[in-house]
């Protein structure tokens, strides 16, 4: 038998004392059917939302954060047919501002805000005293709705009261929780007459702010990331600064030690010697006066390099490695190229007096420790000007680095800070003569303090 057909037939909604609503069954079978069709689409788009999302806010990264953040906020203002959406952090005690008394610990700033053409952005802060009901429970890790249409809930009137002074018509708030706190709110909202959202909506919005908070907690590790740097260069800064006056300072002193040992001792020993010669005393005490003034005058020239002013760079070059070429025991080779644009030239390309005094120390500190430790039979210089730089090079045949040579002595040290403060750069390699390069690139005109150390 075939059960009886219920087309035509009628359902009884809902009775009164007068009237009576009746609805055919196909109906409401056609809207269960409606319903769950919408379901299953809505599901669907769900899913896609947080593929979307998770690729602009997890793949992001850095600077990039910042537009995938609000590309985000665009994308879910359309899928809940919003009006806007608002990334919110919270303001902790360290950073409240004593000279703001409206910015209070516990309060919610702004950060990120889209919003429909016609409707403003959230922008500021959204303080206690605004919306005490809302923040006390986002703060306590609870999502909230509020519906100034219904008058939803009750018991927040004071938050209510704010967004009709505000023209918010709803609102859904749910926490960012990052590492087990919560570090802010991501907040949707409508201002127009629009379908209030079911409790599936709201619940998926929980999911939606996890990728949100994970995305806020990458984008202020970076922000703290590049403030650290931003500190660490201006302590460079200051610490190079500091560095370069007590060079100045040093090489005052050794003008001023240099000057008196030229001027007054060398003087009185050649004085000395002469006054000997003529007494006819005791042999070889005039030959020894005459050694010792010689000494003192190389440690004067040593003390204050008066060739690189006199000679220039590429002279003062010379004649120091000439006068290694004399103690030394193997042989000595120079190959300066460029020179003509290092040796009175004022034009662009002349080299500062600071530069040209420490790529000169950095020779002679290079060339003392070849003496001292590298038991070579060769050493090469050579000197060139490429691109605006200086560029240095000092190699040798001897025994090479011990095997940890960043550590290779306070020369060594010594040469990368010298380089270091005109915004040089020092570095010790293995030389293809088989001992030890020391290779200087220093700037024409020294860096700014700020330029240093890059």
């Amino acid at each position: 038998l075939e059960p009886p057909s219920d087309a035509g037939k009628s359902v009884l909604l809902s009775s009164g004392a007068s009237h009576q609503y009746t609805r055919p069954v196909t109906s409401i079978a056609a809207d269960d059917a409606a319903r769950t069709v919408s379901a299953e689409s809505k599901a669907d788009g769900f899913g896609r939302l947080i593929a979307e999302l998770a690729a602009g806010l997890i793949v992001s990264a850095g600077e990039a954060l910042d537009s995938g953040i609000e590309q985000a906020l665009e994308r879910i203002v359309g899928f809940y047919g919003a009006d806007r959406s608002t990334v919110f952090r919270i303001v902790s005690p360290p950073s409240v501002e004593p000279s703001d008394p409206a910015l209070r610990s516990g309060d919610m700033v702004a950060t990120d805000s889209w919003a429909v053409e016609g409707v403003a952005r959230i922008e500021g802060v959204f303080g206690s005293r605004s919306f005490p009901w809302a923040l006390d429970r986002v703060l306590r890790g609870e999502s909230i709705e509020l519906d100034a249409m219904a008058r939803r809930p009750a018991e927040a009137v004071v938050d209510l009261a704010s967004c009709e002074i505000l023209r918010i018509r709803r609102v859904i708030a749910t926490p960012l929780i990052s590492a087990g706190q919560v570090v802010g709110a991501l907040a949707i909202g409508q201002v127009r007459d629009r379908e209030p959202w079911s409790a599936i909506e709201r619940a998926q919005l929980s999911t939606v702010a996890g990728l949100f908070a994970s995305a806020v907690a990458r984008r202020r590790g970076h922000q703290e990331l590049v403030e650290a740097h931003r500190h660490l260069e201006a302590a460079q800064g200051r610490f190079r600064h500091a560095a370069a006056t007590a060079l100045q300072a040093q090489e005052e002193e050794r003008r001023r030690v240099a000057r008196e040992l030229h001027d007054d001792v060398v003087q009185r020993l050649v004085s000395l010697s002469l006054s000997l010669e003529l007494s006819g005393a005791v042999a070889g005490i005039a030959g020894e006066a005459r050694a010792i003034a010689e000494t003192v005058h190389g440690l004067s020239r040593s003390l204050h390099p008066r060739l690189v002013e006199s000679l220039g760079l590429a002279g003062a070059i010379e004649a120091e490695t000439a006068s290694f070429a004399e103690r030394f025991p193997g042989r000595a080779r120079l190959r300066l190229a460029g020179e003509g644009e290092t040796v009175g030239d004022r034009g662009v390309h002349a080299i500062a007096p600071e530069v040209a005094a420490v790529a000169y120390r950095i020779l002679q500190e290079a060339l003392r420790n070849v003496l001292k430790h590298a038991e070579a039979g060769e050493v090469s210089v050579e000197c060139s000007l490429e691109g605006g730089r200086l560029q240095l090079r000092i190699e040798d045949d001897g025994c090479g680095f011990a095997s940890n040579h960043e550590g290779a002595g306070l020369g060594l040290v010594s040469i990368r800070e010298r380089a270091a403060l005109v915004g040089g750069v020092a570095t010790f390699e293995r030389s293809s003569l088989g001992g030890v390069a020391v290779v200087a690139s220093l700037p024409v005109i020294p860096a700014k303090p700020k330029e240093r150390g890059r």
